[in-house]
């Protein structure tokens, strides 16, 4: 969104709910910093529904875009890499170490 739509849409939200939003270049400049990279249209969208159901203007939350986990293409991969990572757990080993250690710390 351009500044320009951001003014635009606390004027929309100014019509539909009178006195409820400051028109003030501090709210514009807030607005601007959350809403500059997303689009417009799915904005305006937003905005339409949010006033069809409810009584009180939106807030940023509202309006923005919200990433899911599930459209996060990282997070598979992080899971991929963490289930490669993963063990079966100790070696007997390690387990006899730490039995040795747990029964140390028992004694004292």
């Amino acid at each position: 969104m351009t500044s320009r739509e951001v003014v635009q849409l606390i004027e929309q939200i100014d019509a539909a709910y009178p006195g409820k939003i400051k028109k003030s270049q501090d709210t514009v400049k807030v607005w601007f910093r959350h809403m500059k990279n997303q689009d417009v249209d799915r904005v305006v969208w937003r905005l339409d529904n949010h006033i069809s159901r409810s009584p009180f203007p939106p807030t940023i939350h509202d309006l923005k875009e919200q990433i899911r986990p599930e459209h996060d293409k990282g997070v598979v991969t992080r899971i991929n890499d963490w289930q490669k990572k993963k063990t079966t757990g100790p070696t007997d080993e390690q387990r006899k170490k730490i039995y040795e250690f747990l029964d140390f710390k028992k004694g004292d």
